[in-house]
C-alpha cells in the first residue's frame, strides 16, 4: 500500500538559522522542527491511516448513532415475531350507577388462526428493516473513511510542500548571502539584493500557506477520528506509493470486476434493501384485504347471576375494507412505488459503477504525472546548476538565475501535489475495492 510517502518535515539546522536573515529565520520557527519531531514520534509511533480509520470507527459519533439503528431495528424483529403469540388482555370497568348497564370485568386471551399472512409479512419488513440499518452503518463507514483519506491526501501533500518551501527558502539564503558579498565588493546592484529579498518573501509565504493547511487538516482529523497530539506524529506519516505499485493495483482490477464491485456498493445494496421493504410492505397490504380469523377466550372476573364466571370461547372474523374500501387502491398505489424503487436501484448501480470508473482514471491519470513530474524535477535542478555556473561565469543574469531557482521549486510543488493526488487516489480504491492494504 502506500507504504512509501514518507513526508519528513526537513529541518532547518542550528547554523542555518544563525546565518539567515530575520524574516527567514521567523518563518522557519513557524513550522515544527523534524529534530523536535522526530524526538517526539519515537514515541509516539509513527502516524498511520489504519489508526485513523479504527479511531473513527471507535468513537465516530455519526457512526455510534448508525450502529444503534441498527440494533434497534434488529430488536425489533423480536416484536414482529412476537405478535405471532397470543394477545393476554385484562379488563376492569368502573360502575356506571345504572342498574341496568353491567361493567366489563374479564380475562382475555385472543390468538390470530388466519390472517392471509400478514404476520409473515411483517416479520419480513423487520427483517429487511434490519439489512437496511446495517447498510446503512456500512456507507456511513464508507463516506467516513472517504472524508479521512481526502484529508490524509490534503496533509500529506501539504507536508510536502511545506518541505519544498523549506529547501527552497534555504536554497534562496545562499544565494541572496552569495548576491550580498557581491554587492557589497560594487560586482552587482543593489536591485538584484532586492529582487533575491523578493524571492524569499514570496517563499516565505508558501511555506506558511502550508504550514496552515497542515494545522486544518490536523484538525479536521483530530475532529474525525477523536486523536490528539497528531502534529508531533508528522515524521512518521508514510512514504507515498511509488507509480510502480499503482499500475500493479489497476491491473488487477478488471472491468468485469468492477461491475460485481458496483452490485455490492453500499448505496446500491442500500436502494435495494429499500425496494425489498416496499416490496414486504406491499405483501402485508395485500393481506390485509383479506378477512382476519381470530379465537379469544374469555372468562369473566366477577359475574352477575345470570352470567356466572364460567369461561366462554368464540371464534370470530374480523374485516376492516378500509374508509370507502380504499383497499384494492392502495395496494395499487404501492406497487407502483415498488416499480419505481426498482428503477432506483438501477440508478444507483450506475452511479456506483461510475463512480469506480471515475477513481480508477484519477488513479491512473496520478501514477502517469509522477513520473514525468520526476524527470521534470532532475532536469529543473541541472538547469539551475548550469545557471549558477554561468552566472559566476558572466553569461547569465541575475534574474536568470533566479527564475531557474524558482522554475524548480514551482516543478517540486507539482510533483509534491501528483504524489499526494497518487497516495489519495490509490486508498480511495482501494476503500471502494474494499482491498485496502491499510485496512483489510
Amino acid at each position: 500500500m502506500l507504504a512509501g510517502l514518507t513526508l519528513p518535515v526537513c529541518a532547518w539546522s542550528q547554523a542555518d538559522i544563525h546565518n539567515s536573515s530575520p524574516r527567514v529565520a521567523q518563518a522557519a520557527a513557524a513550522v515544527p522542527s523534524a529534530t523536535t519531531v522526530q524526538a517526539v514520534a519515537a514515541a509516539s509511533g509513527d502516524l498511520r491511516l489504519r489508526e485513523l480509520f479504527e479511531a473513527a470507527l471507535a468513537s465516530h459519533p455519526a457512526l455510534q448513532a448508525a450502529r444503534l439503528q441498527a440494533q434497534a431495528a434488529g430488536q425489533e424483529v423480536q416484536v414482529a415475531e412476537r405478535h405471532r403469540w397470543p394477545q393476554v388482555s385484562a379488563v376492569v370497568e368502573s360502575d356506571a350507577g345504572n342498574s341496568g348497564t353491567t361493567p366489563s370485568r374479564a380475562l382475555r386471551v385472543e390468538q390470530t388462526l388466519w390472517d392471509a399472512g400478514q404476520v409473515s409479512s411483517r416479520i419480513a419488513e423487520a427483517n429487511t428493516r434490519t439489512a437496511l440499518a446495517q447498510a446503512q452503518v456500512r456507507q456511513q463507514q464508507e463516506d467516513l473513511f472517504i472524508q479521512i483519506v481526502n484529508v490524509w491526501q490534503a496533509l500529506v501533500g501539504a507536508v510536502e510542500r511545506q518541505r519544498v518551501a523549506e529547501s527552497t527558502l534555504s536554497r534562496l539564503q545562499r544565494l541572496r548571502d552569495q548576491m550580498q558579498r557581491r554587492v557589497q565588493a560594487l560586482a552587482s546592484p543593489t536591485i538584484d539584493l532586492e529582487l533575491a529579498d523578493s524571492r524569499l518573501r514570496q517563499t516565505e509565504v508558501e511555506l506558511l500557506a502550508a504550514a496552515t493547511t497542515v494545522r486544518e487538516a490536523l484538525v479536521r482529523l483530530d475532529q474525525m477520528t477523536g486523536l490528539a497530539g497528531l502534529a508531533v506524529r508528522l515524521d512518521g506519516l508514510p512514504p507515498p506509493a511509488p507509480p510502480q505499485e499503482a499500475q500493479a493495483f489497476l491491473s488487477s482490477l478488471l472491468d468485469a470486476e468492477l461491475l460485481g464491485l458496483a452490485d455490492q456498493h453500499p448505496n446500491v445494496l442500500k436502494a435495494r434493501h429499500d425496494r425489498q421493504l416496499l416490496a414486504d410492505q406491499l405483501q402485508t397490504r395485500r393481506a390485509q384485504q383479506y378477512p382476519e380469523v381470530y379465537a379469544r377466550w374469555s372468562k369473566p372476573v366477577a359475574g352477575t347471576l345470570a352470567t356466572g364466571t364460567k369461561p366462554s370461547l368464540f371464534i370470530g372474523l374480523r374485516y376492516t375494507p378500509g374508509a370507502g374500501f380504499s383497499g384494492p387502491l392502495e395496494v395499487q398505489a404501492m406497487a407502483t412505488r415498488v416499480q419505481g424503487a426498482e428503477q432506483t436501484v438501477e440508478a444507483a448501480r450506475r452511479e456506483a459503477l461510475q463512480g469506480l470508473r471515475n477513481e480508477r482514471e484519477e488513479l491512473i491519470n496520478a501514477s502517469q504525472r509522477v513520473g514525468p513530474m520526476q524527470r521534470a524535477v532532475e532536469g529543473s535542478r541541472q538547469v539551475l546548476d548550469s545557471y549558477l555556473r554561468q552566472f559566476q561565469a558572466g553569461r547569465k543574469s541575475w534574474q536568470d538565475l533566479l527564475n531557474a531557482a524558482r522554475e524548480l521549486a514551482q516543478a517540486e510543488y507539482t510533483l509534491a501535489d501528483a504524489r499526494a493526488a497518487l497516495a489519495g487516489s490509490l486508498h480511495r480504491l482501494q476503500l471502494r475495492t474494499g482491498r485496502s492494504p491499510e485496512f483489510p
